[in-house]
């Protein structure tokens, strides 16, 4: 069986994939992260608080069942039971825990997308467990209750709250708008071991029946794959069509019927009959793909003079046309007319007939051989999201004699635990307030309430802690202090952050940093300086359809230069805009030095951080 298993596309999504989407929708808050306290609806008592904090959801699937998959969700938190009223004592630990849950999936196809979902709606908690970290163990009623079926149709419900919908989104866009699904019947989701499996399919016999028993994970070293039905491509490629019937329209042609479009090993066959009064074209051509666009260099005329723009290269998937084939297949009244004119011009007028239906062979076979067969331009391999980082790149497509095979990878690139702030600062500046930042590991959120953050400050010379504060990380990222406001003669300062979680007798240590800040000489009056400079810049663009450049005019742009050192200049500081006209110089930054790293956009960083890389700053 074909990998599209008879479907129109099949689709496999590695659980690493469908994980990483869920710990983006977890840091971004799209789903929830803790569980509040609830009670029993049915009985004053036994009495549950709970208060529990859990990292994202991490789903994995097997052979069966196949329509489901399985939820695994671990935390901690502190867990109180009162078994009976007042005056009895409620019996509270410290526990990590973990929950199972059966999660089934669906799948939805939109103009551009295939939309995967999990409902919370569905989750099934099949497994509840937990170790106590600290108080000693639950009385025998309280760990009966804890263990009834009650307590686990709570829990369940407090899961499906917290969780909320999962739902991850494949996109199909490069293969053009796909009908609406309300020409499709339902999405086939299937769980195999490792991988979510889709079948769509489509109103088209071979494509509109696919097995689902059939379907498996054929995407080899991707992350997702897509296994298009060869039937399907007509559908696909709807802008082949109209694009050759409009090179043929030119033509003074017509195009006789739909295009036959079919899929060969590493190409797509297209043919398709044109016809106009002198006669009718039988042609093909193939349609291959390309990985990699060149856009080459060339001269353009400009106000300056002979301005030459440099070639480009990228990956890019595109689509070309090679390979035209065309057979003459004259009417017959032409014939007719042919032999009566050669006989009286012995022939000449045959000649004219015959050069002039070659040429209609030729010119719509040059078309033909040039002609893109999308008008949607390069397709970027690789696309970026921003906040996470997020790299998905197209690394296959392939095109085979049952169908096209599309292989994606996905990476997402986790910011580190981070700590900013300042390293230096002049006497003049020291009495004034500084403020460090710490950035929380990826999975790390601020409103955990087992997560603490401690900030210290010290007098190095001295060995005296000047401020320690540690408390829960709600709130605290950030840390200001003011080394002149402990009236201390020192040059020489130390910023420490401490990010650490304890559960019980367990500490995790996430970040531990220390800043050493130095009070250097004053700094000298206009310090900081930035100049207004002129820019003219010659608009020139790419025309997609003669494939030319061309010259749009000159652009006139007012820009601000960054604040740049005059006491400690960089190379751009020395090497200031040809086009200046204006400069800014200052005794002082304008704005509050405790806001240094948020006006970075504003600042050099050669000159203030020390390098791009960097993220510590200096006055």
């Amino acid at each position: 069986m074909p990998d599209h298993a008879g479907f129109a596309v099949a689709i496999a999504v590695r659980a690493r994939a469908l994980n990483d989407a869920f710990r983006r929708a977890y840091k971004t808050g799209k789903n929830g992260h803790a569980i509040r306290t609830f009670n029993l609806p049915q009985a004053p008592f036994p009495r549950v608080s709970l208060r529990l904090f859990f990292q994202p959801p991490e789903v994995t699937f097997a052979q069966a069942p196949v329509d489901h998959a399985t939820l695994r969700v671990t935390g901690w938190g502190s867990l109180t039971v009162r078994v009976n009223p007042v005056p009895a004592i409620g019996e509270t630990r410290e526990i990590q825990w973990e929950a199972r849950l059966v999660a089934k999936h669906e799948a939805a196809l939109t103009s551009s997308a295939v939309e995967i979902k999990f409902r919370a709606a569905n989750y099934k908690l099949f497994q509840w467990q937990f170790d106590i970290l600290s108080g000693g163990h639950f009385s025998a009623e309280a760990t009966a209750f804890l263990n009834s079926s009650q307590f686990r149709e709570q829990m369940e419900a407090g899961l499906r709250s917290a969780i909320a919908d999962l739902d991850f989104r494949v996109d199909v866009s490069f293969f053009g708008q796909i009908p609406g699904s309300e020409f499709f019947p339902p999405v086939a989701t299937r769980s195999v071991p490792g991988a979510l499996v889709v079948g769509v399919n489509a109103p088209i016999g071979e494509a509109s029946n696919g097995d689902p028993t059939q379907l498996r994970d054929f995407a080899g070293d991707n992350d997702i794959a897509l296994y298009v039905n060869g039937a399907v491509i007509p559908l696909l490629l709807a802008d082949a069509q109209e694009q050759v019937e409009q090179e043929i329209a030119d033509e003074g042609a017509t195009l006789e019927g739909p295009l036959e479009i079919t899929t060969e090993e590493g190409r797509i066959r297209v043919r398709g009959r044109a016809s106009r009064s002198e006669g009718a074209v039988n042609f093909s051509f193939a349609v291959v793909r390309t990985m990699v666009t060149t856009r080459p260099g060339n001269y353009v005329w400009t106000v300056r003079g002979r301005t030459y723009v440099k070639s480009r290269t990228w990956p890019a998937l595109s689509f070309r046309a090679i390979d035209p084939d065309v057979d003459i297949d004259r009417a017959t009244w032409l014939v007719v007319v042919e032999i009566l004119a050669g006989i009286i011009s012995l022939g000449g007028f045959t000649v004219v007939i015959e050069k002039f239906i070659s040429e209609l062979a030729e010119s719509i076979g040059g078309r033909i051989a040039g002609a893109p067969v999308t008008n949607r331009g390069p397709i970027p391999l690789v696309r970026r999201s921003a906040d996470p980082v997020v790299r998905t790149a197209i690394e296959a497509f392939d095109i085979h004699a049952d169908g096209i095979f599309v292989g994606v990878t996905s990476q997402m690139k986790e910011q580190p635990a981070l700590m900013s702030g300042m390293k230096h600062v002049p006497r003049n500046f020291a009495a004034r307030q500084l403020r460090y930042d710490v950035r929380l590991p990826f999975d790390a959120l601020h409103d955990d309430p087992f997560l603490r953050v401690r900030w210290t400050a010290i007098d190095i010379e001295s060995g005296s802690v000047l401020v320690n504060e540690d408390d829960v990380a709600f709130n605290r990222l950030s840390f200001r202090f003011n080394p002149g406001s402990f009236h201390v003669q020192s040059n020489r300062f130390a910023v420490v952050c401490r990010v650490y979680r304890t559960l019980g007798p367990f500490v995790t240590e996430l970040l531990n940093e220390t800043f050493k800040l130095d009070i250097g000489p004053p700094v000298q009056p206009g310090a900081f300086v930035r100049w207004r400079y002129q820019v003219r810049n010659p608009q020139i663009a790419y025309d997609d359809r003669t494939e030319e450049y061309v010259y749009n005019g000159e652009a006139q742009r007012q820009r601000w230069s960054k604040f740049h050192r005059r006491d400690k200049p960089c190379k751009m500081a020395l090497e200031e805009s040809h086009f200046t006209y204006s400069h800014e110089v200052l005794d002082d930054l304008p704005f509050p030095i405790h806001d240094i790293v948020g006006n970075r956009y504003r600042l050099c960083d050669y000159c203030f951080f020390g390098g791009p890389a960097s993220n510590s700053a200096s006055l």
